[in-house]
């Protein structure tokens, strides 16, 4: 990063409020099944220097672990 003269910008961490659940959690009923054909899926935001949001989202498959289907879009804030 120094040979190329980028930096990363640290941000002050907040305190999150903590999560009670008041039922049981649910099982990983795919975590035993490789041979299973599941997808994983996230979308996830980044705020740009220009003040525009980029939204990437993403599937996974588990099985082969590749990404099948990024996709990025703009949104003014």
């Amino acid at each position: 990063m120094q040979e190329a003269g980028i930096y990363s910008v640290m941000s002050r961490r907040s305190n999150k409020p903590t999560t009670t659940v008041e039922y049981k959690q649910r099982p990983n009923l795919i975590r035993h099944l490789p041979e299973a054909n599941a997808w994983s899926m996230d979308i996830t935001y980044l705020k740009l220097s220009n003040g525009q949001w980029v939204y990437l989202a993403s599937v996974l498959e588990l099985q082969t672990r590749k990404i099948l289907t990024p996709s990025n879009k703009y949104h003014d804030g």
